[in-house]
């Protein structure tokens, strides 16, 4: 037997180890405690070390030359991944570790062949499936930490999730749309505001830091998903409608959140059939009117934290 490799992300689909490392065998699934599956600002796989999580893999038997061809096929010599070495069922086992551990989103299609591995592999998919959702945790506390005025104000986190539970809901009855692009329009569309009053452009800049999370990574879209949230972020401030399903439902999500200020949406201001449904609009009235807390919302976003009370805590919102 030569090297124990462990894989963990893209090398679990046979057909890649296969053009990679024709002589490696399979050994069977495994798991490694203490290590957690994530995906990093550059679109890939790494494991990073957490007491309580537990990561599976694929073991396989490396000849010598196998490890050569992975080493350069996950880029050693430029320092993208390292070699390190693991304890996998009481014996040693190489494990590839990315040099880059800021978070990120999985590239196009990346994530759906480790889903698709797993699934023929029988190994849980516990720690990969979070990483699908449009919106992260970190990538919530990332744009509370550039939101410059009261997070517990009118327009603060509070206001977000509320959009996201109109739009959501209104997606998943509107044919055509994109929930993970109306999900990032509830998170961004008033992320770069400077006042809680008319603001002229706080859309465009809204829009504007959209494209620059997407260039850091930050946000992994295809060009086509990427330009309808710019649209959707800089023309909701300014009272038209949109024929695309898609930026119908988010103007209309943040239209129906008027409700907050007590006021009622204007039929002619809003865009899918959805928003026109009076059991949506009372549903959106109610939570806007009383100033609701979407806690399942909060979970999802990885905020439940955030809110004391019904409240926003604004120091969690710095940190």
């Amino acid at each position: 037997m030569g090297m124990r490799y462990l894989a963990y992300g893209s090398n679990l689909c046979a057909e890649q180890m296969a053009r990679r490392c024709p002589a490696a065998v399979p050994l069977g699934a495994a798991e490694l405690p203490g290590w957690r599956f994530a995906i990093n600002c550059r679109g890939v796989a790494t494991l990073v070390e957490e007491p309580a999580a537990r990561a599976s893999g694929l073991l396989w038997d490396l000849s010598p030359a196998c490890e050569d061809a992975l080493d350069e096929a996950e880029g050693v010599k430029h320092g993208t991944y390292r070699r390190a070495e693991v304890e996998v069922g009481g014996a040693p086992a190489l494990v590839y570790l990315a040099a880059e551990t800021r978070p990120g989103m999985p590239r196009p299609g990346y994530l759906e062949r480790i889903l698709a591995a797993c699934g023929r592999l029988g190994l849980s998919t516990a720690g990969i499936k979070p990483w699908a959702r449009p919106v992260q945790p970190w990538l919530v506390r990332e744009v509370m930490a550039g939101y410059g005025l009261d997070p517990g104000g009118i327009h603060g986190p509070a206001h977000w999730l509320r959009v996201r539970a109109n739009g959501l809901t209104m997606a998943a009855r509107t044919p055509g749309a994109d929930s993970g692009v109306v999900e990032l329009f509830a998170l961004l569309h008033d992320c770069r505001r400077r006042e809680d009053g008319r603001d002229l452009g706080h859309g465009e800049r809204a829009a504007a830091h959209a494209g620059r999370l997407a260039r850091d990574g930050l946000i992994r879209l295809d060009p086509a998903r990427l330009d309808l949230l710019v649209a959707a972020c800089a023309g909701h401030e300014h009272g038209g409608t949109s024929a695309d399903p898609t930026i119908g439902c988010c103007w209309d999500a943040d239209r129906l959140e008027l409700s907050r200020l007590h006021r009622r949406p204007i039929a002619r201001f809003l865009s899918t059939d959805a928003a026109h449904d009076p059991a949506l609009q009372a549903g959106a009235w109610q939570r806007g009117a009383s100033e609701m807390v979407d806690t399942e919302g909060a979970a999802a976003w990885g905020i439940g934290d955030v809110f004391a009370g019904g409240a926003v805590i604004a120091a969690a919102c710095r940190a």
